[in-house]
């Protein structure tokens, strides 16, 4: 396998690991010290007080005045920016040009398109911006906007790990469950336990069922990327990536006769 020019590239491995292999290959991030945020939701002020707990300065820009004064005394080290999210004037007067990320958050899906957009073409380094409708997506990837956040699809994940874990309440427990590359692959971590039927056995000697990818394993807070030699025990996190099937337990990887 190899390569090739316009593919999406997804890479597993330990943070500095990734950032060391992504400078090698000439691709650079720099630290985000500043953050506008567009909306002033429940989502916006869960993440300007995650930035402020991190010491990341952030701004919110928010239409409602009222709402403006619930946050400016809920978060004293944010700066809150009573506006029109969507207004060109308005952020370059906030320096939009000079964030270190941008990220559209209001309830309406056009105005996080209008502003994702704005910021993107102002050179922001990272662009998120919050879309309900689905069909909206594929249009504002096109345009250069990789990160979208829908609150459908996460509800959808929630649900997905919910059912399945009910189809196996007897078997290795589904942890965490994330739908990838636009649904089309999931990531799932499983915890291995005495149900598991191949513990102790080197990954090499296991014949996987195809589209399944063993990815990370995570034994007593320290994160693995296996190799051939390497072996799953009872009690580990192991996160899987797989496309085209539908997993509900950690022995349903294993291909009939493997």
């Amino acid at each position: 396998f190899r390569i090739e020019e316009g593919d999406i590239v997804h890479i597993v491995g330990k943070p500095a690991i990734v950032s060391n292999f992504c400078r090698q290959i000439g691709i650079y991030s720099h630290k985000i010290k500043n953050v506008m945020i567009t909306g002033g939701g429940r989502i916006s002020y869960y993440l300007a007080k995650f930035l402020e707990e991190t010491g990341i300065k952030a701004k919110i820009i928010e239409m409602n005045e009222e709402r403006c004064v619930e946050l400016s005394e809920l978060l004293p080290h944010t700066l809150i920016i009573n506006g029109d999210g969507s207004d060109d004037t308005l952020l370059n007067s906030e320096n939009l040009s000079e964030m270190g990320a941008f990220v559209s958050l209001t309830d309406r899906d056009e105005e996080n398109f209008m502003s994702a957009l704005l910021a993107k073409q102002a050179g922001v380094q990272k662009v998120i911006a919050k879309i309900n409708r689905s069909n909206y997506i594929s249009v504002i990837k096109s345009l250069g906007i990789e990160s979208v956040v829908n609150p459908s699809q996460i509800t959808t994940n929630h649900i997905l790990r919910y059912v399945r874990g009910m189809k196996n309440a007897q078997g290795s427990p589904i942890e965490a469950l994330f739908r990838i590359i636009d649904g089309r692959a999931e990531a799932i971590e499983f915890t291995a336990n005495e149900s598991t039927d191949f513990l102790n056995v080197p990954l090499r000697n296991l014949k996987f069922k195809e589209g399944i990818l063993v990815a990370v394993i995570v034994r007593n807070n320290d994160t693995l990327i296996p190799h051939g030699n390497d072996i799953i025990k009872s009690g580990d996190s192991v996160i899987l990536i797989v496309k085209g099937r539908k997993i509900s337990d950690l022995n349903d990887i294993i291909a009939s006769g493997g």
